[in-house]
């Protein structure tokens, strides 16, 4: 699956409580208990992340998305053994993600202290991504209430191609003994198990085992003393096209239902798989299309039927089985999508509300299962469903219909206002597919989600209360007199905020309040010099949240970076360093590790000498850093490219140390976003008074299909991982750009004159249009003529305001391809904070700053709440 498939789909899941009334199916004779429609809410949970392909395959992105219930509910994310925690916030109606390390991956049959541990104070929700570069899947994460002790495991056939099934069994906070009978050959701690023997493992607390063979597992029976969560799956699976790895959390035996309705895929051409297990003697009655018949099915027996496009599935039994829907992969059009694995819901189970999100990119579906007397009272944000074709379900009294929605991200709610009906949530593109029950939530108040990569309703700044920094080398060590800054903006009167410097007798304490931007002058000493590793990073730590602007300044060579809290690092980063004239000056980047050691691997593009070792381009620079520690890395060649995988988060910086192209040098900077944090859509204004051009990088971490349109020319691009490619941009001709996967882009100014002004280089990370706002705070710097650079949607420029006034007479130019417009508009020349909004409707802004000699920028990301979203 591609990665806009992987992050995208995890919005399809939502999780809330509802009351819904009695359901009945015709045929069945068997009474439907009062549904409750319960969701996978609590307070306490714990996972692991089983093996995703082979171990050493493609870049990891594991990630825990957390909705909140309740204002303010604290929430603790831990490895354990690992000396690994988190600390975030989730509020009523939001969604966070938290990027878990890439060694929690389990791999081989194996015991594993490293589970994920997650504890709240109110009610959570949890969705889990296990992701590689084409292969990925999501699971809902249950909390401890909804474990139990048996469960019958369910692994997906494909193709023989030797690939692994496999499954996990988790302890929560009591040691316990697990009985496993195999239906498959396990080998184990260096014993083969055959099948129809039982492995008898001892786990102690939070330990996990994952248990592998090339033998089907399906109908393996798992017992144990106290409570466990269990996951299971495939490394990667392929039928009908390439494989994919998926993977779901089970339910206990004790949660399983009695009355199931599986509808097709109208779009598969051949068949999908639904996988029907049972715990112990159970009379199941079942109709496909017009085929009606019985079985009778044995303790730990798992059947499989064939779905087609016009014959849905319908099951009643005479006790509760697990049932597992595997779609096999297929193809609609030109489309060639992958499989997809998803626990189907008991009828019992069905809400009366359900929240839906299309996935960018994808074509997206509702399939929709309702009484049939009922289907015109389904509506989707309240309206009736357009025309749309219900099939009636033979045996029953429902119907079903595949209900297409729009393309593009789109957030939805599907209601009946009296009786309960339910939703699977799918979508397909090339090379990728999506599927998910969509569980129901509460009318009126579904959860705002955060995609990151995509228009949202939310905009999240770089906020937080603990920082990072360093100040790279800037233009020769010796050169001119430094001036060292950071610039705190406060959102709670009277916080408190500490800056000191690791392993230095430096330290400031300042209170920032809302409304004031206060500037804290860094020592010079912390300026890095050359290839090495340093100990005198900055460190700022806040009882609330803060945004922080760095300012790295020389007489004529200076630029900004904002500087993002520690829940935004990641452990994969891609370097892109400018190209300017050759003039011998050094290409650089640092990175800097948080408090937790780590070990960084930087894949060299450039030539590096570092501890009087030079390291080619292509080498692996393996690089130990300890708490608080940084390196710092120099080159004549070009770095772009050069990807760093760090064993826990850090923070990376790139830059040069003065790049020259059409002026004099000047240094550059930017703080860079992990790949786990880029985006998909992008648009970059050109500058009204670059008389010559500009240049855009444009990075990827992976195989993704690039759409442009600079001015009224449109064309494609086809990247790999590591590649950068350079556009040039020259006014009045801005640029979009449309990804397949998340992108890096960033803007290199070239330098330039406006009347007398001669401007030098500066550099800046454009944000994804995802990323937008309607409030942002702007600081204009002193000696400087400064701009603010605006994106808004075109109907709705009129309506930004600055310090409460209208902007005034500015000429807005429209973006070809998009609904967006740019402008410029003239701050000044004087050093002042200005709050720029508007109400209803997110847009973009950059802060850009020219002087004689100097230019700097920065992405302006110190935002408020949003309550509108943008498209393009």
């Amino acid at each position: 699956m591609g990665f806009a498939n992987i992050i995208l789909h995890l919005w399809a899941w939502i999780f809330m409580l509802w009351s819904v009334a009695n359901i009945s199916i015709a045929v069945s004779s068997v009474e439907i208990p009062d549904p409750s429609c319960s969701g996978p809410q609590g307070t306490e949970f714990i996972t692991v992340f089983m093996q995703n392909h082979f171990p050493s395959y493609g870049g990891k992105d594991f990630r825990l998305f957390i909705t909140g219930y309740t204002p303010g509910t604290f929430v603790t994310i831990s490895v354990n053994k690992a000396g690994v925690r988190f600390n975030v916030r989730a509020n009523l109606g939001e969604t966070t993600w938290i990027q878990i390390p890439e060694f929690v991956e389990m791999a081989g049959s194996n015991i594993f202290d490293h589970t994920v541990i997650v504890q709240a104070d109110h009610e959570i929700a949890i969705l889990a991504l296990n992701y590689k570069t084409y292969t990925a899947d999501t699971t809902v994460v249950y909390p401890v209430e909804k474990l139990g002790t048996e469960y019958y495991v369910v692994t997906p056939l494909g193709n023989p191609d030797g690939l692994d099934k496999q499954f996990a069994v988790v302890a929560w906070k009591y040691p316990t003994i697990v009985e496993v009978y195999l239906k498959g050959a396990v080998t184990f701690q260096g014993e083969t198990y055959r099948p129809g023997t039982k492995l008898v493992i001892s786990l102690g607390a939070y330990q996990a085992v994952q248990l592998q063979s090339r033998d089907n597992l399906s109908g393996t029976r798992i017992v144990s003393q106290n409570p466990v969560a269990v996951y299971s799956g495939h490394i990667c699976v392929a039928k009908h096209t390439k494989c994919d790895y998926v993977s779901e959390q089970l339910l206990p035996v004790s949660g399983w239902g009695t009355t199931f309705i599986v509808p097709p895929l109208s779009f598969q051409p051949k068949f999908d798989l639904v996988y029907v297990a049972a715990s112990q003697h159970t009379r199941i009655d079942y109709q496909s299309g017009r085929l009606s018949a019985r079985r009778n099915l044995v303790a730990g027996q798992v059947v499989t039927f064939e779905i087609e496009m016009s014959k849905p599935l319908y099951i009643s039994a005479s006790a509760g089985i697990q049932v597992a829907f595997f779609c096999t992969g297929g193809s609609k059009g030109k489309i060639v999508y992958d499989p997809f694995f998803l626990m189907i819901p008991d009828v019992s189970g069905y809400c009366q509300t359900y929240n839906i999100h299309g996935q960018d990119l994808f074509e997206n579906y509702a399939v929709i299962v309702a009484k049939t007397a009922e289907t015109a009272d389904v509506t989707i944000d309240a309206e009736p469903l357009r025309i749309t074709q219900w099939r009636p379900i033979p045996g029953t009294a429902y119907s079903w219909t595949t209900y297409k929605l729009r393309s593009g991200f789109s957030n939805h709610t599907i209601e009946n206002p009296s009786s309960p009906f339910g939703v699977l949530s799918v979508g397909i593109k090339d090379k990728a597919g999506y599927g998910s029950t969509a569980i129901g939530g509460i009318s009126g108040a579904a959860p705002t989600v955060q995609p990151p990569y995509l228009p949202s309703t939310s905009c999240s700044g770089p906020h937080g209360t603990e920082f990072i920094t360093v100040f790279m080398q800037n233009h020769l060590s010796r050169y001119g007199n430094t001036d060292f800054k950071l610039f705190i903006t406060g959102y709670i009167s009277g916080t408190f905020v500490t800056m000191s410097v690791n392993k230095a007798d430096f330290s400031v304490n300042i209170t920032a309040n809302p409304e004031q931007t206060v500037s804290v002058m860094i020592p010079a000493f912390v300026e890095l010099a050359g290839s090495n590793t340093f100990d005198h990073t900055v460190i700022v730590r806040a009882d609330h949240e803060i945004s922080i602007l760095a300012l790295n300044y020389k007489r004529y060579t200076a630029d900004t970076t904002v500087v993002y809290p520690v829940e935004k690092l990641g452990t994969e980063y891609y370097v892109v360093t400018p190209l300017g004239n050759p003039d011998g000056l050094d290409k650089q980047f640092a990175v800097v590790a948080w408090k937790y050691p780590t070990i960084v691997e930087v894949y060299l593009k450039g030539a590096v000498t570092f501890q009087g070792e030079t390291y080619r381009p292509g080498t692996k620079l393996v690089i130990p850093l300890g708490a608080y520690q940084a390196v710092q890395l120099q080159s004549h060649d070009d770095l772009s490219g050069t990807r760093i995988v760090s064993q826990n988060p850090v923070a990376v910086y790139s830059g040069h140390v003065c790049v020259a192209k059409h002026t004099k040098c000047d240094y550059v900077s930017e703080q860079l976003l992990p790949v786990s944090g880029w985006g998909t859509t992008f648009i970059v204004p050109p500058l009204s008074f670059q008389p010559k051009f500009d240049l855009v990088y444009v990075a990827a971490s992976q195989y993704t299909h690039i759409d442009y349109q600079s001015g009224r020319v449109r064309a494609t691009k086809d990247l790999v991982a590591g590649q950068v490619v350079t556009f040039e941009i020259k006014f009045p001709n801005p640029l979009y750009i449309s990804a397949s996967a998340g992108i890096q882009v960033i803007f290199f100014c070239t330098g330039g004159s406006k009347g007398k002004i001669v401007f030098d280089p500066f550099l800046l990370m454009i944000p994804d249009v995802s990323g937008y706002c309607q409030t942002y705070n702007i600081h204009g710097q002193d000696q400087y003529e400064n701009y603010a650079i605006i994106t808004a949607e075109t109907s709705e420029s009129g309506g930004i305001i600055i310090d409460k006034e209208p902007l005034g007479n500015i000429a807005w130019r429209p973006i070809p391809g998009t609904l967006f417009s740019w402008a410029e508009y003239n701050l000044g020349k004087e050093f002042k904070r200005e709050t720029m909004e508007h109400p209803t409707t997110p847009f973009g802004l950059l802060s850009i700053g020219i002087a004689s000699r100097s230019g700097y920028s920065d992405a302006i990301l110190q935002c408020g709440p949003l309550q509108g979203r943008n498209s393009l």
